[in-house]
């Protein structure tokens, strides 16, 4: 079916319009990112013609696309984050969707790389620019530059140190402000706080093995047992949650029983519509004008975008704490030692894991 609609070849004319698509109209152009997100599902289901790899017809034959699907979409996500303000949490959303659920193989690992080092270099140069405010669009770059980094440290790095001299520290101070309860913007999302802890891994590891130490490695292992400690609370949360709707659902149908033999319910009844106030209305866009002025104001179409989930394809099937328990192990005389770890933070880290608890000893 989807070579007799044509598909792959039509998804190709449309990726190469994109890709040097510069007439950006906010509300339409917005569904674009729908449409990446729908395109890379089906190619995860049919395997789509030149989705990775455009394929070189024969000579002689009329012309076509010099790139390939990913490659056109990518073009696009890169100009976006670079361009377009209202739509980078859409964008950054896409890098990650672009490098972690398609399934590359070694001969096109290339191109999974040239869409990271795109990404990286847009992602940080869009952050440097942002960097002075605290406003919403730190926290996506900063997580799609953790994708990029999750690919390829060593050239991702590179890119960092060359959009600004110390790149790589601007990115991991700012990474490091997110992880913490009180950041504003802060990690809400299981993915997020998934990818975060297998970035903040990574980076400790490289910083490690380039000979590093001190402040910047006692701040992102810091970061990285925070992070993980909120994980484990959404994760047994989100269990403790499902548990309390089963029970719900059983007192909702008792109540229902009940309720069809009672005659006095009011159908009327029920609480009014909260109406805002005036003063409550002018303090509302009194605080508004004053972000708009600072620098600091979310912009347009940002605000409801921040509570997309994630989709981070073949990362969902990595276990982040086989990946913390690695680093522990192996350097746990450097992070654990060598360290002076806050001693709230070690009783709540082993609150939540005490199969970390021999590591800890000098803390007890």
């Amino acid at each position: 079916m989807i070579q007799e609609l044509k598909v792959s070849e039509l998804v190709s004319v449309w990726a190469e319009m994109i890709a040097e698509w510069h007439a950006w109209e906010e509300s339409e152009d917005l569904s674009i990112f729908e449409v990446i997100k729908e395109i890379v599902n089906i190619d995860s289901r049919y395997r789509l013609n030149n989705f990775i790899v455009k394929d070189m017809p024969p000579a002689p034959a009329p012309p076509v696309p010099e790139r390939s699907i990913v490659e056109g979409i990518g073009a696009f996500i890169s100009e976006a984050i670079k361009q377009y303000p209202s739509a980078t949490f859409r964008a950054c959303s896409c890098v990650h969707i672009l490098l972690h659920c398609p399934t590359y193989s070694p001969e096109t690992e290339g191109v999974r790389q040239s869409l990271a080092v795109a990404f990286s270099q847009a992602a940080i140069s869009r952050l440097i620019e942002v960097q002075s405010t605290t406003g919403a669009l730190w926290k996506p770059l900063l997580l799609a530059i953790s994708s990029c980094y999750l690919c390829y440290p060593d050239i991702v790095e590179g890119i960092l140190e060359k959009g600004k001299r110390g790149g790589i520290t601007i990115w991991a101070s700012a990474l490091c402000h997110v992880c913490n309860r009180s950041s504003e913007p802060g990690l809400t999302a299981e993915s997020e706080m998934k990818l975060t802890v297998m970035a903040l891994a990574r980076l400790i590891e490289q910083l490690l093995k380039q000979g590093k130490s001190g402040d910047e490695i006692q701040s992102c292992f810091t970061s990285l047992l925070e992070v993980s400690i909120r994980l484990k609370e959404a994760r047994d949360g989100k269990d403790e949650q499902g548990s309390d709707d089963a029970e719900d659902d059983s007192d909702n149908e008792e109540d229902e029983d009940d309720d069809t033999d009672n005659d006095d319910y009011d159908e009327d009844s029920g609480t009014e519509e909260y109406e805002e106030t005036e003063e409550e209305f002018l303090k509302r866009y009194a605080k508004a004008a004053e972000a708009l002025e600072n620098g600091s104001a979310i912009e347009e179409g940002d605000d409801e975008d921040q509570e997309l989930e994630l989709e981070i394809g073949q990362l969902t099937d990595i276990d982040e704490q086989m990946v913390l328990s690695s680093l522990i192990d192996q350097y746990h005389h450097v992070l654990i030692r060598g360290l002076v770890l806050p001693s709230e933070l070690v009783v709540n880290f082993l609150n939540a894991f005490p199969v970390y608890d021999s590591y800890f000893n000098r803390y007890k």
